[in-house]
């Protein structure tokens, strides 16, 4: 390559965006600020308000009036009433049923927009609510998929789990995320001659645009044309969702002859637009007391909405990258493609990746609290071989080999720029006398496969003119979104002609253009569309050498571009020159490219192959505090740094680091989507929905490039850097607060006590004198183990005697042991030591709920999401919701007095079912048997007095009759609601110690005590 330096633009130069002038002078042309045709009409579209109903008619009678030109539904498509990027399921207009509620029902187009958001109100839809299914859990016991169940698996998980020395189950749930784009989702269609279309379209894929139009009005591919000069965001919000916008105003175009315009307010485009995928994910995994994983199983169940969309594809993704940086050895990863009626998810930044990465860093952390580790201890035992070192730690879960990890020194080098050990001292110093404000730090990598999944997308093609005067104009099949991607381009022509970059112009991308281009999305738009557009400069560049060399009689080896000049044997020529000779002599100075990935391979039915060219690497360190009475948090400081390759734009590449960090931190801790009970989504603009602000950026924010070439060959050896930056955010997730222990004590605490592990928490309350820790140090112990230290020695080796004392003796009052250390405790420090020592035994209680009724279903609403274990019997199975919480067991029995048989004595028992006299059985055989703390009895006054006559007469005594509760519930709330009467029940339950753990007293350790 000649020298990059003497060239303005050159591939590596850190150049600015070709459009950051326009960016900032608002002089950017959208697809909002193109001028509208001489008749340009405005569409307004009429959306479902249900989640799921049947449609029982529509009259568009009343929408027409002033300046209404057409009203459309389904049945006046000409062509295909269908949208979806690749499985059928995605309706222009819902025709018989609305699946989610914001769907598309009809279409009015008008003279201004005010007028046909009017005309669209005044249609008359009548729908038949159906029920509808808004959870993966639900959609899990319904069979409801858009896709077959898929497992990938290498090894035997199960066997190793079962030979780990330790092994951790949990859960984890994942919301999604709203691309938010500063421009939404927008299109201008204008009718051709002979029934063809032009359209405007804010678009990462073109191409598939152009498909649909095409599809929906019934005409050939070729009649269609799209253009897209850029978009103001993308983030994947715009691969498969812009073509309903398109189509619709194609559509109605077609229906009026006139231009049409439909530009969604920010409202409509959340309500009407596909998200992130939500996940729920359970796991279980095995490790070694090092922290080294030896099986682990993960079932992902994605939230894909109503239809496929690209959910298949995205949920592979998720797959792929649940091993993120790490060798899972024996690992079965099985993903779960749930239909819900909701808005269909789609792509988003990271297409189901940060998903994948985000189980397993969980998973990690979760291990190194269990063992007392730092989990960069646990994450770095873990990594993948290292690049040129691979021996039996490098082939992923689907079989791919990792040959190009440089995770290992790029750790290295962060934990030394970033002062990681030091900064991690800081933080438990600073949390030992700070009882409010917390800090946390944490150190993630990233790992991320570059390439379409799908082989057939991994292509793209570019036209290059060369006009006489030397300039250069280059087409290609990418879109631009903000990212940069024509600059870039741009720079790789430049450098192939070694001319500046200001001779080189990109123009809009064109359907007419470059054909059947894949979308701008897996961050492979530079992979792609910039070796294509070498491939094009070089086929002219190349046919420039051969005239050269034959108009000047020399070699063509002895033809050099060099710095905007032509060296040709002794002669020299500009680059204009040169060309300007050529066309005199008739050379051809236009050319297609083409580019197709190579390498790439992959067997569906076996699961495994090669699904990546190759991966990009990262890691981040982020220092949090937060505020533990609001949650309030701020990034004290985030040091990052990523693996670029060979970067042909180091100021663009960093800009993308850096926003792809900040909206992973949004994703992870301000952005919440929420729908009602209904299905309806309630957070759809910036006064409900928080993305990250400039006060959310790292107040100290360090972002640089790793300097090591791509190992295969790519464009000039540079790597993608668009989607995995996402990930780097995940690090202030993982900042969990920091003690001066060597684990972070709350987590494992409460992890023990939800598995019903017995423990202690020792505290150390004083430190007079040379103590070997301070005051506020934490440890915990149980039966067989012990998480964090207290000093070590003799100290913690009574304290620890101390603690499995209570454990032995079920001692539930906590203890205050005082120590005077130095020669007596044969300690090297003196000075004297207070420790409290608080046992955690969760209680053995449990709950049995009788009756499935209206208020019975309530009282599990209310206590399903607490530690409460319920047996909920009845005998109608059909009563039963079809999501449960973990919490609660449903038992359908037609004998449900057996099930009081053998219960334990601090049993709670609740009567409700839908009869008299089997509540009356219930009760009777309850008191007869006498073994429960609390048995409750739904009814009033009256109702008690007419059983206690008969179970007097029965042989119940008064005394048992006095353990009876009813009516049931707390004084105070009288309604009669099921909700009400539930919370009044509830109430009572636990002010009885329904979830009781521990008794205190006669100390203040300043912790509460757990629910």
């Amino acid at each position: 390559m000649a020298d990059r330096t003497t060239i303005k633009g050159s591939v590596g130069s850190a150049i600015p965006h070709d459009s950051a002038a326009l960016h900032v002078s608002g002089e950017a042309i959208y697809t909002d600020d193109i001028r509208e045709p001489r008749g340009c009409l405005h569409a307004y579209v009429l959306k479902s308000p249900h989640a799921h109903a049947r449609i029982k008619r529509i009259d568009i009678s009343g929408c027409y009036g002033d300046g209404v030109h057409a009203v459309m539904t389904a049945a006046d498509i000409p062509g295909i009433n269908d949208v979806a990027p690749v499985f059928d399921g995605d309706p222009v207009f819902a025709e018989s049923e609305v699946m989610y509620a914001g769907q598309s029902v009809l279409a009015v187009a008008a003279e201004t927009i005010e007028i046909a958001r009017k005309a669209a109100q005044r249609a008359a839809v009548e729908y038949e609510e159906l029920p509808a299914i808004l959870n993966v859990h639900d959609a899990m016991k319904a069979g409801a998929f858009v896709g077959a169940p898929y497992t990938m698996a290498i090894g035997d998980s199960k066997a190793g789990i079962a030979k780990a020395a330790h092994v951790l189950e949990g859960t984890l749930e994942m919301g999604g995320q709203d691309h938010f784009y500063l421009e939404g989702q927008i299109a201008m269609a204008t009718p051709q001659e002979n029934g063809g279309m032009h359209c405007w379209s804010s678009t990462q894929h073109p191409s598939e645009v152009q498909h649909l139009i095409a599809k929906v009005l019934a005409i050939s591919d070729h009649a269609v044309t799209v253009d897209v000069r850029r978009m103001g965001g993308g983030f994947g919000g715009k691969e498969s969702q812009a073509s309903l916008i398109a189509c619709i105003a194609a559509l109605l175009a077609n229906k009026t002859g006139r231009p049409v315009k439909l530009r969604l307010d920010r409202d409509d485009d959340m309500i009407m637009t596909g998200k992130r995928h939500p996940f729920h994910v359970s796991y279980k995994v095995g490790f070694s007391d090092s922290g080294l994983i030896e099986g682990i199983e993960i079932d992902l169940l994605a939230d894909c909405g109503m239809s496929a969309d690209l959910s298949n594809a995205i949920a592979d993704r998720a797959m792929f990258h649940c091993d993120n940086a790490y060798y899972l050895g024996n690992a079965r990863i099985t993903a779960y493609r749930c239909k819900t009626n909701v808005v269909s998810h789609t792509a988003f930044r990271g297409f189901g990746g940060p998903q994948g990465v985000l189980t397993i860093e969980n998973i990690i952390d979760a291990m190194a609290r269990h063992l007392g580790k730092d989990p960069l201890e646990v994450r770095k035992i873990n990594l993948y071989d290292r690049a040129g070192a691979l021996s039996k730690r490098c082939t992923t879960h689907y079989h791919m080999t990792v040959e190009d990890n440089i995770l290992h020194d790029m750790l290295a080098e962060l934990e030394k720029t970033g002062d990681y050990a030091s900064r991690v001292r800081e933080v438990r110093k600073f949390n030992e006398t700070s009882t409010i404000l917390k800090k946390g730090i944490a150190l993630t990598p990233v790992k991320f496969g570059i390439s379409f999944t799908l082989k057939m997308l991994n292509q793209a093609g570019a036209l290059l003119h060369i006009y006489k005067d030397g300039s250069i104009q280059i087409n290609h099949g990418g879109t631009e979104m903000g990212q940069g991607l024509h600059t870039k381009v741009a720079q790789v022509v430049a450098e192939e002609f070694q001319i500046d970059i200001d001779r080189v112009k990109i123009t809009a991308t064109s359907t007419g253009k470059v054909p059947n281009t894949s979308a701008t999305a897996a961050s492979s738009g530079t992979d792609l569309n910039g070796k294509a557009a070498q491939a094009a400069a070089r086929i002219i560049k190349d046919r420039l050498i051969d005239f050269s060399a034959h108009h000047v009689q020399v070699e063509r080896d002895s033809v050099r571009f060099d710095s905007g000049k032509v060296h040709i044997g002794g002669t020299t020529l500009s680059f204009k020159e040169l060309v300007a000779l050529a066309y005199v002599n008739r050379v051809s100075l236009s050319s297609t490219g083409f580019y197709k990935t190579p390498k790439l391979h992959w067997d569906k039915d076996a699961a495994r192959g090669q699904p990546f060219f190759y991966f990009a690497y990262g890691a981040a360190i982020s220092e949090v505090i937060v505020d533990t009475l609001t949650g309030e948090y701020n990034i004290l400081r985030t040091d990052i740094l990523h693996d670029a390759g060979s970067s042909i734009n180091p100021a663009i590449d960093i800009g993308q680091v850096e926003g792809g960090f900040v909206q992973g931190t949004g994703w992870l801790t301000s952005e919440e989507l929420w729908w009602d009970q209904k299905g309806v989504l309630k957070t759809h603009a910036p006064s409900t929905y928080k993305i990250p602000t400039g006060r959310d950026i790292p107040k100290d924010f360090r972002v640089a490039l790793f300097p090591r070439e791509n190992h295969e060959d790519t464009i000039y050896r540079s790597k993608a850097v668009g989607e995995p930056p996402l990930m780097l955010g995940v690090s202030v997730f993982q900042s969990r607060v920091m003690t001066h222990a060597s684990h972070d004590w709350l987590p494992t605490l409460a992890d023990l006590c939800d598995r019903g592990i017995p423990c202690v928490l020792l505290t150390v309350m004083t430190a007079k004198g040379s103590t070997p820790r301070e005051a506020g140090t934490k440890m915990i112990v149980t039966a067989d183990a012990q998480f964090g230290t207290i000093g070590g020695g003799n100290l913690e080796f009574d304290a620890i005697a101390q603690a499995r004392d209570l454990l032995q003796n079920s001692a539930r009052a906590a203890e205050v042991k005082d120590y005077a250390l130095g020669p007596s405790l044969a300690q090297c420090c003196g000075g004297a030591v207070s420790v409290l020592l608080e046992p955690f035994i969760k209680s053995k209680k449990s709950l049995l709920l009788f009756g499935a009724g209206h208020v019975g279903k309530e009282v599990v609403k209310v206590l399903g999401g607490l530690p409460v274990d319920i047996r909920w019997i009845d005998e109608r199975v059909d009563e039963f919701p079809a999501a449960l919480p973990a919490h609660v067991k449903a038992v359908a029995t037609a004998a449900p007095a057996a099930e009081l048989r053998g219960i334990p004595a601090g049993t709670f028992i609740l009567i409700m079912t839908h009869s008299h006299d089997l509540d009356y059985d219930l009760t009777r055989a309850a008191l007869k048997d006498g073994s429960f703390e609390y048995l409750g009895l739904i009814g009033s006054q009256t109702k008690r007095a007419k059983f206690e006559r008969r179970l007097k007469a029965d042989g119940i005594d008064d005394q048992s009759l006095s353990r009876l509760t009813c009516p049931i519930g707390i004084g105070g709330i009288t309604g009669k609601h099921p909700r009400e009467i539930a919370i009044a029940v509830a109430a009572e339950l636990l002010s009885l110690g329904l979830t009781h753990h521990v008794e205190q007293k006669n100390h203040d350790s300043g912790f509460a005590t757990l629910p």
